[in-house]
C-alpha cells in the first residue's frame, strides 16, 4: 500500500535524497476513499525538483475533491505549480524554483472509486530547463515573430527517450528564413535512424526533406526557400545526450521583392498607356463634334435622288424650265405661237 495507509487523516511522508518514488495507496489498484497524502521533497542545496508523472488515472472525468496538487514549497499554502483531476494520457513533468516540493494527493469521502491512482519519480536536476526549450507541456510549438530561439526537449538538461517536439515557423510573406544550430550533440546512429533533428521545407511533414541531422557535428546554416519551415526533433530511447539549441532569423526575399518590382513597373506601364489613349479619345471627339454643326459651303449637302447635283461652291444655273427639254409641244403652244416666242424671249433673257 505505500506510506501513506490511514484513512481521514492527513499521512505527510517527508521524502529526502537525489531521487524517489510516490504514488496512490494501493498502486496500481483502485485507491480507497477517504484518502489524504502529503509529501514534503527536499533535494541537496543549490538544485531544484523534477517531479515526473507518468501514470494518472483518478477517474474519467475530474470528480470534487479527488485530484493531486503540487505546489512549490514546503507547505499548503505556497505557490500552486498544477493541480491534477481525471485521467492523462501522457508523461507530465514539473519543476520547482528552489530545493522544496509540495505534493497532496486526495480521495474524497463519499462515492465510488474506480482509478488506478497515480505513480511519479522526483530526481534534482542542477539547473532548469531553459524557457524556449521543448517540454511535455509544450512539445508541439508555433513561431510566428522574426526572429527566436527554439532546444531540445529539457535543454539544456539531456533529453528524455521516446520524444518528440516539433516547431512551425512562419513568417511574412515578403522574407525567408535562416536557421543556425549554436549547440548541437545527439547520439550517431546510421542514417540518423535513432535520435535526430528533420528540417523540412514548409510546415508539414510531407514537406519537402532539406536535412536530417544527428551526431556531434553543427549542420551548416539553413535558408527556407519561401516564408515557413519545419522542425522535428525525435528520440529513440537508448541513449540521452544534451540535445541542440538554435536560432533563426528572417531576411528579405530578393527574388520576391524583383518580382513585385517588375509588377510595379508593368502595372505603371498600363496604366501610362491607359491614360495616353483616353487622350487621343477625348482630343478626337472634340475635333468631331466642333466639324460637325455647320459644314462649309464648299461641302454642299448631296441632291436628292431624282435631282441633279448642284455644283459645290457656285450657284445652280437655270437653263430653262424643265418642259422646254424633250417635252413634247402641247396643242396649246401650237395654237398660240406667241406664247412659244415669249418662251424663246424668256431663254434670250435668262442671266446667268
Amino acid at each position: 500500500m505505500g506510506p501513506c495507509k490511514t484513512q481521514g487523516i492527513d499521512n505527510i511522508i517527508p521524502m529526502t535524497g537525489e531521487s524517489g518514488r510516490l504514488f496512490s495507496p494501493l498502486y496500481p489498484q483502485t485507491f480507497p476513499h477517504n484518502m489524504k497524502c502529503t509529501w514534503l521533497i527536499t533535494v541537496p542545496q543549490g538544485h531544484f525538483v523534477r517531479l515526473r508523472i507518468t501514470s494518472f488515472f483518478l477517474a474519467h472525468i475530474c470528480k470534487p475533491g479527488t485530484n493531486l496538487e503540487i505546489r512549490n514549497g514546503q507547505s499548503s499554502s505556497s505557490d500552486l505549480l498544477k493541480t491534477f483531476c481525471g485521467r492523462i494520457y501522457e508523461t507530465f513533468e514539473v519543476f520547482s524554483s528552489g530545493r522544496l516540493i509540495w505534493v497532496r494527493f486526495q480521495s474524497s469521502a463519499d462515492g465510488f472509486h474506480y482509478g488506478t491512482g497515480f505513480n511519479a519519480f522526483f530526481e534534482m536536476v542542477n539547473q532548469l530547463p531553459a524557457s524556449f526549450a521543448c517540454t511535455a507541456q509544450n512539445h508541439r510549438v508555433k513561431l510566428e515573430s522574426e526572429t527566436g530561439t527554439l532546444a531540445s526537449y529539457n535543454y539544456p538538461l539531456p533529453y528524455d527517450d521516446n520524444i518528440e517536439c516539433v516547431w512551425n515557423i512562419y513568417v511574412d510573406t515578403d522574407y525567408k528564413i535562416e536557421l543556425s544550430f549554436d549547440f548541437f550533440n545527439l547520439s550517431q546512429s546510421s542514417d540518423c535512424s535513432e535520435d535526430y533533428v528533420e528540417v523540412r521545407d514548409g510546415l508539414f511533414d510531407t514537406s519537402d526533406v532539406i536535412g536530417k541531422y544527428c551526431g556531434s557535428e553543427k549542420p551548416s546554416k539553413i535558408t527556407s526557400d519561401a516564408w515557413d519551415l519545419r522542425v522535428a526533433f525525435k528520440s529513440s530511447g537508448k541513449t540521452k545526450y544534451p540535445g541542440f539549441k538554435a536560432t533563426y532569423e528572417t531576411k528579405n526575399d530578393v527574388s520576391s521583392l524583383f518580382v513585385l518590382k517588375i509588377v510595379g513597373i508593368v502595372i505603371g506601364s498600363l496604366s501610362f498607356l491607359f491614360l495616353c489613349v483616353s487622350a487621343c479619345v477625348v482630343c478626337c471627339k472634340k475635333r468631331h463634334n466642333q466639324a460637325q454643326p455647320g459644314l462649309p459651303s464648299t461641302y454642299a449637302q448631296p441632291a436628292a435622288y431624282g435631282q441633279v447635283p448642284t455644283t459645290y461652291g457656285q450657284p445652280p444655273t437655270t437653263y430653262g424650265q424643265p418642259d422646254t427639254y424633250g417635252m413634247p409641244a402641247t396643242n396649246q403652244d401650237i395654237d398660240n405661237p406667241s406664247q412659244g416666242a415669249d418662251g424663246d424671249k424668256r431663254k434670250q433673257t435668262t442671266s446667268f
